[in-house]
């Protein structure tokens, strides 16, 4: 196996438009999903939605978060 020093030697010998290509490939592969804090994300909505509806949730207006009215 290729060290990251000589991969990223060879990289920068490579045309634009396919260092382009191997940028975004690496960038997608640390941009997946992740199940377990998607569905983290989602108890944490579906509870606070239960609670504003039962109100149980504290709110305040968008006035008082930027001090300004729309």
């Amino acid at each position: 196996m290729k060290t990251t020093e000589l991969l990223l030697k060879e990289a920068l010998l490579l045309k634009p438009q396919d260092k382009l290509i191997i940028v975004e490939e690496l960038i997608k592969s640390l941009d997946e999903p992740d199940n377990d804090i998607d569905r983290i994300w989602l108890d944490e909505a579906q509870q606070r939605l239960i609670n504003h509806r039962k109100g149980k949730s504290s709110h305040k207006t968008f006035e008082e978060v930027f001090g300004e009215v729309l």
